[in-house]
């Protein structure tokens, strides 16, 4: 998204350690406290310009589901990534076309998408790698 010129905008909850990565890599970030979330979403996406509704969002919990469902603009696609049971989405996300992509783990597919993300920038990989013992062979990829 940062590669078209579009600042992605994240509801993150309390963990400062996710929010200070957030606004480092330019992300608007809203609190998941806030009263009215959707509101804060809404501007920040505006501000940009590109009109106030969202076309691509992602959930990652199944308590963020609803939330997600709710942002999705006419004709969004809506990815959501829940472990376990997700709870049922809003009867008029059909109404708005929404596009639901239901991911239900890691998949093999997802390894050639992260590595053409990270040769755009748009994944700082080299931030979240540590070398083991020395070995520039070996590394551990720490996923946030």
């Amino acid at each position: 998204m940062r590669a078209k010129g579009i600042t992605p905008t994240v509801i993150a909850g309390d963990q400062p350690a996710w929010r200070d990565w957030l606004l480092g890599k330019g992300a608007a970030v809203v609190d998941a406290r806030d009263p009215h979330p959707h509101e804060a979403v809404t501007s920040a996406i505006a501000a940009q310009g590109l009109g106030a509704r969202p076309w691509r969002v992602i959930a990652t919990t199944a308590s963020a589901l609803a939330q997600a469902a709710a942002l999705a603009g006419p004709r969004a696609t809506l990815t959501a990534y829940v472990d376990g049971a997700a709870p049922a989405l809003p009867a008029d996300v059909l109404a708005r076309e929404v596009t639901v992509i239901g991911v239900a783990g890691p998949h093999p597919d997802l390894i050639v998408e992260a590595a053409a993300m990270c040769v755009k920038g748009e994944i700082d990989l080299a931030g979240g790698v540590a070398v083991d013992g020395g070995d520039a062979t070996r590394a551990t990829v720490i996923a946030r």
